[in-house]
């Protein structure tokens, strides 16, 4: 048998430049904000058409009705996922008539999205 002074590559070091090369893409760190949405945004199936965007979007955490007559929701994904869901949040449904969104930090860690039963006064 004929060498030529160099070890043939181990499966394992083979394996590990497979793995490099391919270079998983990063995870991005999830952020957590508040919103507030005003204007005719209740009877208008906001939440409900709010909870398929944010499905589409991988956008976990909650929407709700308020007794002032606007709609609270706290959103979690990726900065780019949060972007899109805020863009949506400021013209809603069809029939909403959206006033204003107001943007502030959140908290929590969210599994899915969910409608959660009105906040009373």
């Amino acid at each position: 048998m004929e060498t030529t002074g160099r070890k043939a590559p181990r499966l394992f070091d083979r394996n590990c430049e497979q793995l490099r090369a391919r270079r998983l893409p990063l995870q991005t760190s999830k952020m957590v904000k508040h919103l507030r949405i005003r204007g005719l945004v209740q009877g208008v199936f906001f939440r409900e058409t709010m909870r398929r965007q944010a499905e589409k979007l991988g956008v976990t955490g909650w929407v709700r009705n308020c007794f002032d007559m606007s709609v609270e929701a706290m959103v979690q994904g990726s900065p780019e996922a949060l972007d899109a869901i805020i863009e949506w949040a400021q013209h809603g449904p069809e029939s909403a008539r959206v006033e204003g969104v107001e943007i502030g930090e959140g908290e929590g860690n969210f599994t899915r999205f969910e409608i959660l039963r009105s906040r009373s006064a």
